[in-house]
């Protein structure tokens, strides 16, 4: 099962993510913000969220080349 028990906003959990890191070498969460993600990650309110680790706005994120990325699309 992929989506945990104890998740209010169907991420996927924690140690999977981690275990995801570990092979792949994870880059950022391309839908997050500072409370639900413990990567850097791209959100829609950067100019709040830089200060946070934001790295933008997905739909204008350039740098996909080579890297690997989690995703948990916007509800």
């Amino acid at each position: 099962m992929l989506f945990g028990d104890n998740n209010t906003d169907l991420s996927i959990p924690i140690g999977l993510k981690n275990k995801l890191n570990l092979k792949y070498n994870l880059c950022a969460e391309l839908f997050g913000s500072a409370i639900n993600t413990s990567y850097k990650y791209c959100s829609m309110n950067y100019d709040v969220e830089k200060y946070f680790g934001s790295l933008g706005n997905f739909f204008k994120y350039e740098d996909y080349d080579g890297h690997f990325y989690t995703a948990n699309p916007p509800f």
